[in-house]
């Protein structure tokens, strides 16, 4: 089968301190699924190091990439639970106010980058590298050896007023927009042999009213018409009424949102045809493939291994990502492929960022 070598650019380590490549959105970060530590104890397990601290809290070569993600998990033991699934939401609306640096005026994006549904998916590159059955209740997803390979799939909702999407965590400044990210892991198990320069490859892909990804949806090839929305990128506005469903036909594992309120429809198919793949642990190359539910059923110990949030059948909210300031200084532009955002700072000065407990 086709193998594809990573961009040098790219979404292979998604928190973006891969050892060899560079992120192909930098910001993207804030989106990633946060890692477990290496049990204690376990054989063998050494203090501290690059990939876990001695905590057992996960760290990207050397950085912690750990935030909040307060969750809503459903279980559920009726066949079909843990891959088939319906939802309705309310997008929330905006102060009519402009948010303001004290606080007392804040926007949806300020208190949460992305609400988001999540789901276990088979992978069978990703940790500990063993085989998974689709929508099988058979695989085992506790953090054992014979654990089967679990990448987490979100559907994220990317609230307005922060893009563009390459330097911030908005797809736009004036609608929302809806995305899959498919999260793997790179090692073995107990988080032996991880891939310094792979850790978390992500794949990503707006949800379309056509179907199509934006662009290249692979952790080995996306670029930045992965992360620009386009003609057929799903605009939801405030206050729209959606409907969201998630089902795992043989074509590949669909995600849709129908917007009840404009009566448009975007949808994701995660497969091999579309551009998705999966990655090697080893050397990070990338194959074409085609995603399915992990489980039928939502049990409790239906979960991915590798993940902090154990990984069932989930609604979140990310939380913790931003700070009030009274000012910034030390002013770091970004620059990414030949966009420059010069409103980035380094330095948080009072406000709810300023308590001690990172004064840099």
């Amino acid at each position: 089968m086709r193998t594809v070598a990573p961009n040098k650019f790219s979404n292979v380590d998604c928190n973006g301190w891969s050892s060899k490549y560079k992120a192909a959105d930098p910001g993207f970060r804030i989106h990633c699924v946060d890692p477990r530590g290496k049990v204690q104890g376990a054989s063998p397990w050494v203090a501290g190091g690059k990939t876990y601290n001695s905590n057992g809290r996960f760290m990207d070569n050397g950085h912690y990439v750990g935030h909040d993600e307060p969750s809503v998990k459903f279980e559920s033991s009726a066949k079909g639970s843990g891959n088939t699934m319906t939802y309705y939401m309310q997008m929330p609306r905006d102060p009519v106010k402009k948010a303001t640096n004290s606080g007392s005026v804040v926007d949806y994006g300020e208190l949460s980058v992305a609400p988001w549904f999540g789901l276990p998916l088979c992978d069978p590159a990703s940790y500990p590298q063993n085989p998974c059955k689709p929508d099988s209740d058979s695989n085992i997803g506790l953090n054992v050896a014979k654990s089967a390979g679990s990448a987490f799939m979100e559907l994220q909702f990317y609230p307005p007023k922060f893009g563009p999407f390459q330097t911030g965590p908005s797809c736009n400044a004036t609608f929302w927009c809806a995305a899959i990210t498919i999260d793997s892991l790179e090692s073995q198990f107990n988080f032996n042999n991880i891939n310094t320069s792979c850790e978390e490859p992500t794949n990503f892909a707006y949800l379309q009213t056509n179907g199509v990804p934006a662009g290249p949806p692979s952790p080995q090839l996306t670029d930045f018409q992965s992360f620009t929305p386009n003609a057929h990128t799903l605009r939801i506005h405030d206050g729209d009424v959606l409907k969201v469903s998630i089902t795992d036909p043989r074509a590949g594992f669909t995600t849709t949102v129908t917007d009840l309120t404009t009566g448009r429809t975007g949808w994701m198919v995660a497969s091999a045809a579309n551009g998705f793949m999966n990655t090697n642990y080893k050397t990070c190359v990338g194959t074409r493939h085609t995603f399915h539910a992990e489980y039928s059923t939502a049990k409790p110990q239906n979960q991915v291994p590798w993940a902090a949030l154990q990984g069932g059948v989930l609604m979140q909210q990310e939380t913790g990502h931003s700070e009030v300031c009274k000012s910034l200084t030390n002013k770091d532009p970004n620059v990414f492929l030949g966009v420059t955002d010069n409103r980035i700072f380094s330095t948080c000065v009072g406000g709810t960022g300023d308590k001690g407990d990172d004064p840099g």
